[in-house]
């Protein structure tokens, strides 16, 4: 099968899928971040986030959850989303917070981080939140561009801090229409 002919099939994540969300994550973290702060505190915050035992720890919390992308059964990127805080910036305090999404670099381009957007804003609609955040390096001009695409709009900026290196990242909005038993709210 061609590749722009991939089936993408999206699933929630079970504890089995730990190791597998755990090495999707720390190779796309990689990809993006790595040589933007010291070795230490690359190896640091790489553990401390995208290790088996740190997601299955956060797999455990019933505020949050990931999707898995799998093609041909092989998972090839995951989202995590989660409720609960929200920054001041955003519109609605009732949002969903996409705070993973990781697509391993050589199946970026193919609709897998669309994918998993879609699923999220099923989430979101589920949970009858009225829009979904997230932030995003500053310099990582195609990620930004991907979520302008689908609809998302900057409301800000916000640090990140990767050890001692801190970054910038764009606080970014999008609003989901809510279905309610008398028909849509916005």
């Amino acid at each position: 099968m061609a590749d722009d002919q991939l089936v993408i099939a999206i699933r929630d994540a079970e504890a089995a899928d730990a190791e597998a969300l755990a090495s999707v994550g720390l190779t796309s973290f990689k990809a993006t971040y790595e040589g933007t702060a010291s070795e230490e505190d690359m190896a640091t915050h790489l553990e401390r986030y995208f290790s088996a035992e740190a997601v299955r720890a956060e797999m455990g919390r019933s505020d949050q959850g990931y999707l898995v992308a799998a093609v041909d059964a092989e998972p090839v990127g995951l989202a995590k989303w989660r409720q609960g805080y929200c920054p001041d910036e955003v519109p609605a305090s009732d949002s969903i917070e996409i705070q993973q999404l990781y697509v391993l670099p050589e199946r970026q381009g193919f609709g897998i981080g669309g994918r998993l957007v879609e699923a999220v804003i099923h989430i979101t609609k589920k949970h009858a939140a009225h829009g979904i955040w997230l932030s995003v390096w500053e310099h990582a001009d195609w990620a930004i561009g991907f979520y302008r695409k689908i609809g998302f709009r900057e409301i800000g900026k916000t640090g990140f801090s990767l050890g001692k290196t801190q970054h910038t990242d764009l606080l970014l909005w999008l609003p989901v229409e809510v279905q309610s038993r008398c028909g849509a709210v916005r």
